[in-house]
């Protein structure tokens, strides 16, 4: 049975495939180390996937960490809101940067949330209500939240409580390079199923620490790796770059 991270990894095998024309057109086979094997003519070529995240390292990225943390206060406070009150609402919060959240802060600043918000109800349907960063000062929020965006949507609407997030952030060489010789340690065991193995590196974009600006810097290093090719998929802008081409 195919699981949800095996079901987007075929997403985005699919996706590249469509974009990049050096693709291989033969039957791709679902597999866990590497992700796909392809049956060529005269070989079998390996792919294995992986995101590209800000800031991460072998203890993780900093900045995702932040962002589901984030997310899952949102979460929380709908819950909390939504056991005492049956008002439909569609809530995004903007969050300051600059602040690390811990795990023990869900639950304070979730309940603080879901009280401010129970608060603020937009009085009809359609009806929207802004609560920015001074409104929040005597809050645990404040300092945390630069705002809150409050929108009551119809009894069959959609009931989404989100982080708004936006910007690029320029992709980082080193970053590159780390993922590349971390991910290179695996090559032998891949090479076990194939004779060769493709590397694609994804800035998928669904958070800010993988929505990623690809300059002329980051193409242009002689990147060292066992991979006999190395492909950046930005997502968000629909590309497939070439990092390493040695097959």
């Amino acid at each position: 049975m195919r699981t949800q991270k095996k079901d987007r990894e075929c997403l985005l095998l699919s996706e590249v495939a469509n974009l990049y024309g050096d693709f291989p057109a033969e039957v791709r086979i679902c597999h866990e180390s590497p992700d796909f094997l392809v049956q060529q003519k005269d070989r079998v070529l390996g792919i294995e996937i992986v995101d590209y995240v800000r800031g991460q390292s072998r203890e993780g990225s900093p900045k995702r960490r932040n962002e589901s943390r984030r997310q899952k206060i949102a979460d929380t406070a709908q819950k909390e809101f939504e056991a005492t009150n049956s008002v439909p609402l569609a809530v995004y919060f903007s969050w300051l940067h600059g602040r690390a959240l811990a795990k023990a802060d869900t639950e304070r600043l979730a309940t603080s949330a879901a009280s401010v918000i129970s608060t603020h109800i937009p009085a009809d349907a359609g009806g929207s209500i802004w609560i920015d960063h001074d409104r929040l000062e005597r809050t645990p929020l404040h300092g945390l939240v630069h705002s809150i965006s409050i929108i009551r949507v119809t009894e069959n609407g959609e009931r989404l409580w989100t982080c708004v997030e936006g910007g690029f952030v320029e992709v980082q060489v080193d970053e590159i390079e780390w993922l590349i010789e971390n991910k290179s340690k695996e090559v032998p065991k891949y090479r076990k199923h194939c004779d060769l193995v493709w590397l694609i590196i994804v800035a998928g974009g669904e958070h800010i620490s993988s929505n990623a600006s690809v300059t002329e810097e980051v193409l242009t290093p002689p990147y060292q790796s066992k991979f006999s090719r190395v492909l950046l998929y930005d997502r968000v802008r629909q590309k497939v770059l070439p990092l390493v081409l040695s097959d």
